[in-house]
């Protein structure tokens, strides 16, 4: 290359940078422009789509879509949307119950929060069984002549399995599974019965702990109440519990009051409500169940032997045990002499008047213008003492009823450790009579205040120095924890009875006992059945209704596609 050629290359090199034209810059130049085509690309790319959303919406809300078929179609499958949801939700409430809402005016089918704290407290398996098909139980089947909303027991049951992973609920169907009422024989299931069981022990629900049926004498109108929240919560709580008080009930001496006569259902149904485990046994043939704290001889009618009253003695008087133990005793007029018992009460201080009956003469204190429907004060122990007998924290009870009520004496005030305390007597204007076989009566006492119940109380000592209480009661009146007098609300039998057994096992009521008010379920300004309820749900809601308005949306359809 001669000088001019290089003198030219440079001459264009120096054009070139004058000009800011070289490579580099011209390719940063290119890379801008296409940068800003893609750009406006993407712009105009944005108001098609625009374009075409506003296309379709504006084809949408035109008339002529409106008065399409393809309106109709639209309309169907949002109808059928609508029919699909209300027949899944309601397969799902049918399958898990603990779904559903409480439409109830008294939300009866939601647990209280007494039931979800102890739903919450529960660290071992539960089981609920229900005894029953799930479909019977669900439809209110059992005992629905009477009016009982059933299936109830089976959403609350349902609700405590979703408290808590620890709860589980079946339903056994006895006709197909009567393996398992066999393995219960002694318990007597049938439908609608409740068996709540854990690792430790299991308690049985009946009808009667479920729900309540009353009867107006003068309108013969029934009013149903339900107990199923504080009943399954009660259970729950009982079963889970590490210790529980033992009731003992004597049944070999012909009781008055026993599971095979029927009449010691209330007050089985009181002790039970204060989770008491009831054993029933023969003293004749067995010992006294292992742990008893309560020991009950409802109104027997043959003696018992020297052996028999040896246990009892025994029994209070075993100082390794470090609870309270006492032997609650009921009389009735008709009762056979008991002598041998009679003496066992002398060594503490009381004693019966066999075939005697105190009778009213004041009839302010009587019931239903009845001389032996006894009405007694609560006396507190002496009243002339200063250590007074207090239940729970009740200073006073109103009309404790004492019907067919015979005389209980106190032999001494105190002696050999025991003291004895007055707990119920009669008004001044009482008389005691006797009773013959006849069932005719002669007085024997002039007016005046016996005692209707009483107890003999003494304290021993352990080796370790603990103080432990034995009590001794008797009361003159077996008829007073009938169920027509013990489940009253007219009377405070069942509230005195109830804190005397707790008092005399030394148990509190507060840490052992849901209660609950009863609820009435059958308050209602329209009723309907069972049968009513299932078509005005399924074929007016479910059916019919979406059907009347696919039918209007086809009828408007014709209308409208000619126009």
């Amino acid at each position: 290359m001669n000088k001019n050629d290089k003198n030219q290359d440079s001459q264009k090199e120096l054009d070139l940078v004058a000009k800011d034209e070289t490579p580099d810059r011209a390719e940063r130049k290119a890379q801008k422009a296409a940068a800003k085509k893609a750009e406006k690309k993407a712009e105009k790319a944005k108001k098609a789509q625009k374009s075409e959303k506003g296309k379709l919406r504006k084809k949408l809300t035109s008339s002529k879509f409106k008065h399409s078929g393809m309106a109709t179609v639209f309309s169907c499958i949002f109808v059928a949307v609508v029919i699909l949801f209300n027949v899944m939700f309601g397969l799902l409430v049918e399958r898990f119950p603990a779904l559903s809402f409480d439409l109830t005016s008294d939300q009866v089918n939601t647990l209280s929060e007494d039931a979800k704290k102890v739903a919450d407290g529960v660290k071992e398996d539960v089981t609920i069984y229900i005894i029953g098909s799930e479909d019977d139980i669900m439809g209110d089947v059992p005992y629905s002549s009477y009016g009982l909303k059933y299936s109830q027991v089976g959403y609350l049951a349902e609700k405590f399995a979703a408290e808590n992973s620890h709860i589980s609920v079946q339903y056994i169907d006895p006709d197909s599974n009567p393996g398992f009422i066999s393995k219960y024989s002694s318990e007597n299931l049938d439908t609608g019965s409740v068996l709540v069981e854990s690792a430790r022990r299991h308690r049985t629900l009946t009808v009667t702990d479920l729900f309540s049926v009353e009867q107006d004498s003068s309108t013969y109108e029934t009013t149903s109440y339900s107990m199923v929240d504080s009943a399954l919560t009660n259970a729950i709580n009982q079963v889970t519990l590490e210790r529980v008080p033992i009731a003992a009930i004597e049944t070999g001496h012909q009781e008055m009051m026993s599971s095979e006569s029927g009449n010691i259902t209330a007050l089985y149904d009181l002790l039970e409500e204060n989770n008491f485990e009831i054993k029933e046994f023969n003293s004749m043939t067995e010992d006294i169940p292992d742990e008893a704290q309560l020991l009950i001889l409802a109104a027997p009618n043959t003696d018992y032997t020297q052996d028999e009253l040896q246990k009892f003695d025994d029994y209070l008087a075993d100082e390794d045990v470090e609870l309270s133990r006492a032997i609650f005793i009921s009389c009735h007029p008709t009762q056979t002499e008991l002598p041998n018992l009679n003496t066992f009460c002398e060594e503490w201080g009381l004693s019966v008047d066999y075939g005697s009956m105190l009778e009213e003469t004041d009839e302010s204190h009587m019931i239903s213008s009845s001389n032996t429907y006894v009405l007694s004060n609560y006396l507190q122990g002496d009243q002339d003492a200063e250590d007074q007998i207090t239940f729970g924290n009740n200073e006073s009870y109103n009309l404790l009823l004492t019907p067919a009520s015979c005389n209980v004496n106190i032999v001494f005030k105190s002696s050999n450790s025991v003291v004895t305390y007055p707990l119920m007597g009669t008004y001044d204007s009482a008389q005691k009579v006797t009773v013959d076989d006849e069932g005719n009566t002669t007085e024997t006492g002039g007016t005046q205040q016996y005692y209707t119940m009483a107890m003999g109380q003494k304290w021993l000592q352990d080796s370790d120095g603990n103080t432990l209480l034995r009590s001794v009661v008797v009361a003159g009146s077996t008829t007073m924890m009938v169920q027509s007098f013990l489940e009253s609300s007219t009377f405070d039998n069942h509230d005195y009875m109830n804190d005397m057994f707790l008092y005399l096992t030394d148990y509190s009521a507060s840490s052992n006992k849901v209660t609950s008010a009863r609820v009435q379920t059958n308050v209602s300004d329209i009723t309907a059945t069972l049968a009513m309820c299932n078509f005005l749900g399924f074929w007016v809601f479910t059916i019919g209704i979406p059907a009347v308005l696919l039918i209007v949306g086809i009828v408007v359809w014709l209308k409208r596609r000619h126009l």
